[in-house]
C-alpha cells in the first residue's frame, strides 16, 4: 500500500476544509490495508484515526482504534520499539483528551523507558514526550510538575533548527501552568512569544487554540474580562475552522460564558443563574425523597428487602442519574412523582410489577391488569430508547469491567425471579414515565447520541464522585 498517497490525500481533504470526509476516508484505507495485509500502513492508519477522532471528541472511537494499534504492534513482535512507544504516546493523548486521566498516566509510565533504551537524551521524541506528559499533568492540577516537564522539553527542542511548531507548542504550555502556578506576568510572556509564532506560521495547527485559550485564562486572572473573552472568542472561532464544534470548541464557549457572568454589569445575570442551579438541586432532592417513600411502602413476596433500609445507596444512585438531567425533564418527572403521590399511585411499585413482565412471567400475568395500560406507540418509544442505553452499557463495560462487574447483568435474556438485568430495570422505569417525561428523556437520550455521549459513563461518574472517588479511573483501580 502506498502510504505517502494515504497521508497526500489525507493532507488534500484537510487543506479543502473538508473535514467530514476524513473519518470515511481513513477508515476506507484501513480496510485496503488489511486486505492487503499491510501490517505497517494498518498501523500507520490507525495512528491517524486515534489523533483525528481524538480532536473530533469521538473518543470511544479513538480509544477502539487505539487499542488496535497497540496489540497490532505486539502481534508483530515491535513491544519495544520506538513506533511501539509513540503509539503508546497517541493513546496516552486520547485517553488525556478523553477524562481517562489514570490510564493515561499509565501509558505514559510505558513510554519513557522505551525511548530511553532507543533514543539520545536529547532527541524530539523525548521533548513530544514530555510535552505530552505536562499536559496529562495540568488536566491533574499538578502544575508544579507539567512546569518541570515543560522545561525539560524547551531545553531539547530550543536547539533543534526547523522547530517553531514544537517550540511555540512548549511556550504556550508552559505559559498556562505558569499562570496556573500563580506566576501570571512569567506566563503571560510565554503565551505571547507561542501566539506571535503560530501567527507566523501558514498551518498553525491546534496548539494555537490553546495558546489563545491559555491567554484569555491569563487575562482573566488579571482582572481584564473583555481581554479574556477577545481571546476566549478566537480559540472558539480557530477550534471551529480546523474541527468543528468539538468538545474543545464548547469549552471555550463555557469559559466566554462564565468570564460573562463574572463581570460587574452581569453581576444580577449571575445571582439569578446560581438560583437556578439550586432549584436544580433542589429538584432533585424532592424527587428522591418521594421515591425512597415510595420505595419504603413496596412490599415484597419475601418481606422486607435489606435494600429498603439503606437510604445512603439509595440515595447515592437516583441522584447519579438526575445529576445527568436537564432541568425540563426533572421538573416533568417530579410533577409525575408528585401527582403519583396525589392519587395514592406508586411509580416503584409500578416498575418492579412491569420488570416481572420478563423475571416472573406467571406472576405478571397474575398482576398486569392492576397495572397502568401500556399503549403501543409507547413500548415502540421504549424499545428506542433501550437499544440505544444498552449500547452505552456495553460500551461502558468494555472500558471500565471492574465497575460494570458490581451492577446488574446488562441483558434481558439474563434475567432471573431474584437477579434482573439492567435493560429489564430500564425498560421497567420507563413505563411508568407519563408521556410529556417519556418525550422529554427520548429527546435527551437522542441528544445524548448525536453528540457522541455515553449516559452510562455519565451516570457512572458521578456515582464514583458521590462514593469520594476522583474520576471514574480511580474507582476502577481501587476497587
Amino acid at each position: 500500500m502506498d502510504t505517502n498517497k494515504v497521508l497526500e490525500d489525507l493532507d488534500r481533504l484537510f487543506g479543502q476544509g473538508r473535514i467530514d470526509e476524513v473519518e470515511g476516508f481513513l477508515e476506507q484505507s484501513l480496510q485496503t490495508a488489511k486486505t492487503e495485509g499491510d501490517d505497517q500502513a494498518e498501523v500507520m492508519i490507525l495512528n491517524e484515526l486515534v489523533g483525528f477522532l481524538r480532536d473530533r471528541s469521538k473518543y470511544e472511537k479513538s480509544l477502539a482504534y487505539g487499542a488496535d494499534a497497540v496489540a497490532k504492534l505486539q502481534q508483530m513482535g515491535m513491544a519495544d520499539s520506538i513506533g511501539y512507544a509513540t503509539t503508546l504516546l497517541n493513546v496516552a493523548t486520547a485517553c488525556r483528551a478523553a477524562g481517562h486521566l489514570e490510564a493515561s498516566k499509565k501509558y505514559f509510565e510505558a513510554i519513557l523507558p522505551i525511548y530511553e533504551r532507543h533514543l539520545p537524551p536529547e532527541d524530539y521524541l523525548i521533548a513530544g514526550y514530555y510535552n505530552n506528559l505536562s499536559l496529562l499533568y495540568q488536566e491533574m492540577d499538578a502544575h508544579g510538575q507539567a512546569c518541570e516537564c515543560l522545561e525539560k522539553a524547551l531545553a531539547i527542542i530550543e536547539k533543534k533548527e526547523n522547530a517553531e511548531n514544537e517550540i511555540a507548542t512548549t511556550h504556550a504550555n508552559l505559559g498556562i501552568s505558569k499562570v496556573r502556578v500563580r506566576e501570571a506576568d512569567e506566563g503571560i510572556r510565554h503565551l505571547q512569544k507561542a501566539i506571535a509564532m503560530f501567527e507566523a506560521m501558514d498551518d498553525k495547527g491546534y496548539h494555537y487554540s490553546a495558546a489563545l485559550s491559555g491567554m484569555g485564562e491569563a487575562m482573566y486572572c488579571k482582572g481584564d474580562y473583555k481581554a479574556a473573552i477577545a481571546y476566549y472568542e478566537q480559540a472558539a472561532q480557530t477550534i471551529k475552522n480546523s474541527y468543528g464544534e468539538n468538545q474543545a470548541y464548547q469549552i471555550m464557549l463555557e469559559n466566554i460564558a462564565e468570564v460573562e457572568a463574572e463581570m460587574p454589569e452581569n453581576a444580577d445575570k449571575q445571582e439569578a443563574l446560581e438560583a437556578e442551579n439550586k432549584g436544580d438541586t433542589d429538584c432533585i432532592e424532592k424527587i428522591v425523597a418521594e421515591e425512597w417513600a415510595f420505595f419504603d411502602k413496596v412490599e415484597n413476596e419475601g418481606g422486607r428487602a435489606s435494600c429498603q433500609n439503606n437510604y445512603g445507596e439509595f440515595e447515592i444512585m437516583r441522584k447519579s442519574q438526575y445529576m445527568t438531567w436537564p432541568k425540563p425533564l426533572l421538573k416533568s418527572y417530579l410533577d409525575d412523582v408528585e401527582m403519583a403521590k396525589s392519587v395514592g399511585e406508586n411509580l416503584i411499585t409500578y416498575k418492579y410489577g412491569y420488570m416481572m413482565e420478563s423475571t416472573a412471567p406467571e406472576k405478571f400475568a397474575e398482576l398486569k391488569d392492576k397495572l397502568p395500560l401500556v399503549e403501543p406507540e409507547r413500548r415502540a418509544l421504549i424499545d428506542q430508547i433501550v437499544e440505544i442505553q444498552v449500547g452505552w452499557m456495553e460500551e461502558f463495560a468494555k472500558a471500565y469491567p471492574k465497575l460494570s462487574g458490581l451492577a446488574r447483568n446488562i441483558h434481558t435474556a439474563q434475567d432471573t425471579e431474584w437477579d434482573t438485568s439492567a435493560e429489564t430495570y430500564l425498560r421497567g422505569e420507563l413505563l411508568t414515565y407519563s408521556d410529556r417525561t417519556l418525550k422529554l428523556y427520548g429527546q435527551f437520550v437522542a441528544e445524548l447520541a448525536r453528540e457522541g455521549r455515553n449516559l452510562t459513563a455519565m451516570t457512572m461518574e458521578n456515582t464514583a464522585h458521590l462514593y469520594g472517588y476522583a474520576s471514574l479511573e480511580d474507582a476502577e483501580s481501587k476497587i
